[in-house]
């Protein structure tokens, strides 16, 4: 099995807790990418199944941005997609990564739920997560960083 968080420190250059926090904002921008178009389907629950520590990643990501009043907010304006892309945008600003750091997390994040997942159900989800093969979710012009502007500006 893949060590995520091992492979993320490594290729960043973060410590372990920002590296979980990373972690966690990709893996819930792939998760909200899923829920919001196979809703209702098995792989959701495969996805869930697949990555059990995602629930603590996702809380690291949280607690390290402080992340939850305005990403919460977001969330209830603008739907689950523009609070994940709010969450991990503030996360890459908290470890100091700028967009091609986060780039280069995507492709280790695709290597572990390969080492994890069937090829059937990914090859599902990456149809629906185009930030797994290293493109940032097209919220607006200029890529996430541009889109989180254009959302929150």
């Amino acid at each position: 099995r893949m060590d995520l968080v091992k492979a993320l420190t490594g290729a960043l250059g973060i410590d372990d807790t920002q590296a979980q926090a990373v972690a966690g904002a990709v893996l819930a921008n792939v998760q909200g990418q899923v829920e919001d178009e196979t809703e209702g389907t098995e792989v959701e629950e495969q996805l869930d199944s697949a990555v059990p520590e995602l629930g603590g990643w996702l809380d690291t990501a949280k607690s390290m941005t402080g992340a939850g009043g305005v990403t919460d907010l977001l969330g209830a304006v603008a739907g689950k997609k523009a609070q994940n892309a709010a969450l991990l945008a503030a996360v890459l600003g908290k470890v100091g990564l700028d967009e091609s750091k986060a780039m280069m997390a995507a492709p280790l994040v695709l290597q572990f739920l390969e080492s994890r997942m069937d090829k059937a159900t990914l090859d599902k989800i990456l149809a629906v997560a185009p930030i797994l093969t290293g493109t940032a979710p097209k919220a607006g012009a200029g890529g996430l960083m541009g889109g989180l502007g254009s959302l929150l500006g």
